[in-house]
């Protein structure tokens, strides 16, 4: 799927879903809840990049819109 938020970025789920825990860590900031941002984070770019290397192999033409378009951040990231 190319259209919609994917034609801005490769994970909008993934984007929304570290929106929402970086809301909820600058809501409670502690040590606490910092280790469990850097966990879920760390949880998330594992999944990422283990999701690409499928899609990858599955969908050669994954390369070219992967070299189109941003991971999580429109234009930057």
């Amino acid at each position: 799927m190319t259209t919609g938020p994917y034609r801005l970025i490769r994970h909008p789920i993934y984007a929304a879903i570290l929106l929402f825990i970086a809301a909820g860590f600058s809501s409670h900031v502690s040590a606490l809840s910092a280790v469990l941002v850097l966990i879920a984070g760390g949880g998330l770019g594992l999944r990422i990049a283990a999701e690409e290397r499928l899609v990858l192999e599955r969908y050669p033409e994954y390369a070219a819109y992967a070299a189109r378009t941003k991971r999580l951040i429109p234009f930057v990231f």
